[in-house]
């Protein structure tokens, strides 16, 4: 039988469901029919409702608009700053780094060339009959086997 109202499927608890079958009975209504003054009567709450999360849903989409908009201005001011950091800290550091390459720029005789003797006198020769370390990370020992001596007997629990 068609009707001009929509209707809709709803889901019940067993206890719910037992109540509402017993009051259809005792009052001699549908279920529906019920079910339909109850929602009835209760229209002007669910309005409110609606309004209200309506309401809420504008401000919500505002008050992102707001956030955004105050995150831009801050990170122009935090920009500005780091911009003004940057120019003080060259400003400071400039006599350093100005002193840092003028010894750099020395010839042979300088500090420099004094640096790379330290550093190549302690660097271990290729002829010198010393081999790589052992790798503990899975690195080959043995160049024809890929075996590592040294770790041999070594247990996971033992390191």
């Amino acid at each position: 039988m068609p009707t001009l109202n929509p209707r809709i499927t709803i889901t019940l608890t067993p206890a719910v469901a037992a109540v509402l079958r017993e009051l259809s009975s005792l009052a001699g209504n549908s279920q529906s029919a019920i079910v339909g003054e109850l929602l009835e009567t209760s229209l002007p709450v669910f309005e409110r409702v609606v309004a209200a999360l309506r309401a809420a849903s504008q401000i919500q989409a505002s008050a992102k608009a707001e956030i955004a908009a105050g995150l831009d201005r801050a990170q122009q001011k935090l920009e500005t700053q780091m911009g003004l950091m940057l120019s003080e800290m060259d400003e400071t550091t400039r006599p350093l780094l100005d002193e840092a390459e003028r010894v750099t720029r020395r010839g042979s005789g300088g500090a420099g060339a004094g640096m790379r003797a330290a550093r190549t006198a302690a660097a271990p020769k290729a002829s010198s009959g010393l081999t790589t370390p052992v790798s503990l990370t899975g690195g080959s020992g043995h160049p024809k086997t890929g075996k590592n001596k040294a770790l041999k007997g070594v247990g996971r629990g033992s390191l």
